[in-house]
């Protein structure tokens, strides 16, 4: 079974946007599942597991919306009319009526509660995993400890009004891990007569790059490429304007000395700079020949473009070229 729907937006019903809430998607009723934005758009489709639905069932408000309820979440449909909804919920329950007894005979009549149970839990014992994963979870014990009770997991129904103070918490905790990371890797620099300008290329770069790498996959995964990619773009100008801006001028204000220029006692700066350009120039023509279709194939050129500028600044730098 296959059909048009209009699905209704996570992400945006929470920031309640209605004029987003309702999103129209081609779905395909297979394996799981899947839907996408157009029927040629298969190689970006989504899929709703089928193996994780409790069950299927109809708005007593609104004839026409369905609801596909998950352990964690419920995912609401919105057919033309009432008769196409009573259509896909026969349907989807009756896929559902096939699964079922295979799902309890190899998972047990509560696999559905076991499916519920799928939170990460930081500090329970990885009993089962191999020594690595127990070395680190040692390791990473204190922190663990640190996050589970500083910051509010507000996918917790008690903690879902919590959101504010889990997004300060969370900001507080990155720049006092940013903070660490730079010190380390400024002594671990002088320890081994690295260049500062060659660290902050490399490490400390990749380091406090990271969040936002997380942010741009996250958004990827739910369906918002426009977030991602915009979110990549706004931390180097977060990063440029205020970052590096901010700095200079508390450290004039300190100083009291607003007409003597903050000088950065950095040689690589103009390759840096030529590296960024190069960097968007390149990026942009890139996608703009792929007709904004990021693939694999265009991630793997990025990441070659990476290392190919980057290397040409570390080369730079050791030859004392800049």
């Amino acid at each position: 079974m296959s059909g048009v729907l209009h699905k209704q937006s996570y992400f945006y019903a929470k920031l309640r946007v209605s004029s987003r809430a309702w999103q129209q998607r081609w779905f395909v009723l297979g394996e799981q599942l899947y839907y996408m934005k157009s029927p040629s758009a298969m190689n970006n489709r989504r899929c709703i597991p089928l193996w994780q639905v409790t069950k299927v069932e109809a708005s007593v408000d609104d004839p026409r919306r369905f609801s596909v309820v998950l352990p964690r979440r419920t995912h609401v449909m919105r057919a033309a009319d009432e008769a196409e909804a009573a259509q896909w919920v026969d349907a989807l329950n009756a896929r559902l009526a096939i699964l079922r007894p295979i799902l309890c005979e190899f998972f047990g009549e509560d696999y559905a509660l076991n499916v519920a149970d799928d939170e990460p839990r930081l500090l329970e014992w990885p009993a089962e995993a191999g020594v690595l994963r127990k070395v680190w979870w040692a390791v990473s014990l204190p922190l663990a400890v640190l996050f589970t009770f500083t910051v509010p997991n507000i996918r917790k129904e008690r903690w879902e009004r919590w959101y504010v103070v889990t997004l300060v918490n969370v900001t507080l905790w990155l720049a006092g891990m940013s903070y660490i990371m730079l010190y380390a890797a400024t002594s671990f620099a002088k320890l081994l007569c690295i260049p500062s300008d060659v660290m902050g290329l490399t490490i400390t770069a990749a380091g406090s790059s990271l969040p936002t790498l997380f942010a741009s996959i996250a958004a990827a995964k739910q369906g918002f490429a426009n977030m991602a990619v915009s979110s990549a773009f706004g931390s180097n100008t977060f990063t440029i304007l205020l970052a590096f801006g901010l700095p200079c001028l508390l450290e004039t204000a300190v100083r009291g000395h607003f007409a003597t220029p903050y000088r950065v006692e950095s040689g690589a700066i103009v390759a840096t700079v030529v590296v960024l350009l190069l960097a968007l120039v390149l990026f942009v023509a890139s996608a703009a020949a792929a007709r904004m279709h990021v693939g694999r194939w265009l991630g793997a050129a990025y990441l070659l473009l990476y290392v190919v500028l980057l290397s040409g600044v570390v080369a730079l730098k050791t030859l004392n070229i800049v």
